[in-house]
Order: structure tokens, then C-alpha cells, then sequence
């Protein structure tokens, strides 16, 4: 449907409507005969029966398109939740006792790949520091 044909529906009940308002006085003076006023009255009401068609298909189309889109936002809303789940249960641990040298990510919500180094620290050996390791993210469980 092209939104052309759809804005001549109107302007064709109304050209219906003032071609049967000017021939019903003429049927009253016989000039001219019922079959034509009945004609242009079956002319008006296909018109208006189009205009209404083309009204319903496009609040069909559009709500179809309202609930698809609806879906869409439910399953992204879903998503979103279990993902948020998932990070709030995520921690990150050491496998060693150390002091914590240098954070390399303090961005909240950053996506860290696997092997990334996360922070810097110092094992500890009695009281002492000992070498510097880093964290990466594939020793995480």
C-alpha cells in the first residue's frame, strides 16, 4: 500500500458524495433515472469500504510491528539480567598470599579477554616481598 493511494480514498468519498448530493435533486425531477443515484451510492460506500480497509491493515501492520518489538526488548531486558547475575557473582582471586603492587584495570564494567593481565603483586615469603607475577584472567575460576 503506498500512502498515495491511500490519501486519494478520501478525496474520492468526496468526490462521491458531491456527485450524488448533485444528482439526487435530479432524480426528483426525472432527469435522471434511480439506477444512477443507486449506482453512485454503491460507488460512495466501495470507497468508503476501501478506506476503511486500508485504515485496518495498517493498525494490523502496526501492531504486529509493536509486539514484535515488544518481544525483542523483553528478550533484551532478560538478557540484560541474567548478564548483571552473572557479574555480580564474579570475583576475581589469587592463588598466592601477596600485596597488591599495581591495578592495570580500575574501569567498572571493562570487558577484560582471557589472559589479560589484571593487576601486579608481590608474593610474600616470610616477611620479606618476593617476586613480581601478575594476575591474568585465564587462571581464573
Amino acid at each position: 500500500m503506498t500512502s498515495r493511494s491511500f490519501d486519494l480514498g478520501p478525496e474520492a468519498a468526496k468526490l462521491a458524495k458531491k456527485e450524488l448530493s448533485l444528482n439526487e435533486p435530479l432524480l426528483k425531477t426525472g432527469d435522471i433515472g434511480e439506477v444512477d443515484v443507486i449506482r453512485l451510492k454503491r460507488q460512495l460506500i466501495d470507497v468508503e469500504t476501501q478506506i476503511a480497509a486500508k485504515k485496518n491493515k495498517y493498525f494490523q501492520d502496526a501492531q504486529a510491528e509493536l509486539t514484535k518489538v515488544e518481544e525483542d526488548l523483553a528478550g533484551a531486558r532478560q538478557a540484560a539480567t541474567q548478564r548483571k547475575d552473572s557479574l555480580d557473582h564474579t570475583e576475581l582471586r589469587t592463588p598466592l598470599a601477596g600485596v597488591v603492587k599495581n591495578v592495570r584495570l580500575t574501569t567498572i564494567g571493562a570487558v577484560v579477554k582471557p589472559g589479560e593481565e589484571v593487576l601486579i603483586w608481590a608474593r610474600k615469603y616470610g616477611c620479606s616481598l618476593g617476586l613480581i607475577s601478575s594476575l591474568n584472567v585465564s587462571g581464573l575460576r
